[in-house]
């Protein structure tokens, strides 16, 4: 399960809304296009794990920082089969400004600080590759980075954010 996010615009987000049957084929279009303007990032399988390290917790639970992976307002079918662990979701470009201001507070070595294999294990949080520690770590760091950075960039052009894991 590879966690996905795209940068549209809140016309874009009224434009899908009111459309449902075109958000698979606009989610999933051609990555490498949009991976080139910084308007999509696909954070492979540390989705959770970042989670996890932001929130404390496996599961969803407060805003903002749920929001960075797991929360949102669903987007179409929630029973939609095309998407592994629940329906696309968007966050508003407030929610988006919320999570940007949230995450400039953590850095790296606080996201490392948090890290505790054996902790990761027993809460069950996918990938399930702590046992690896150190490799693991820096597996998540690298991509945590990416998140930043695109959140903080999402902040400033008020965008909406999707999120979507398939």
């Amino acid at each position: 399960m590879i966690g996905h996010y795209r940068r549209i615009t809140p016309s874009r987000l009224t434009e899908l809304q009111n459309n449902p049957e075109s958000i698979v084929t606009y989610l999933f279009s051609d990555d490498e296009a949009s991976e080139s303007d910084g308007r999509y990032l696909n954070i492979d399988k540390t989705w959770h794990g970042l989670h996890f390290l932001l929130t404390g917790s496996a599961f969803p639970n407060d805003p903002p920082l749920t929001n960075v992976v797991m929360g949102g307002t669903p987007l179409g079918d929630p029973e939609n089969p095309d998407f592994d662990f629940g329906p696309a979701r968007f966050l508003s470009p407030q929610e988006v400004q919320e999570v940007a201001k949230e995450l400039s507070k953590i850095s790296k070595t606080d996201l490392e600080a948090r890290f505790d294999p054996s902790a990761l294990l027993t809460a069950d949080v996918y990938p399930h590759i702590w046992q690896e520690g150190k490799e693991a770590l820096e597996y998540i760091t690298d991509y945590y980075i990416y998140v930043v950075e695109f959140f903080q960039e999402a902040a400033k052009c008020g965008d909406v954010v999707l999120l979507y894991i398939s």
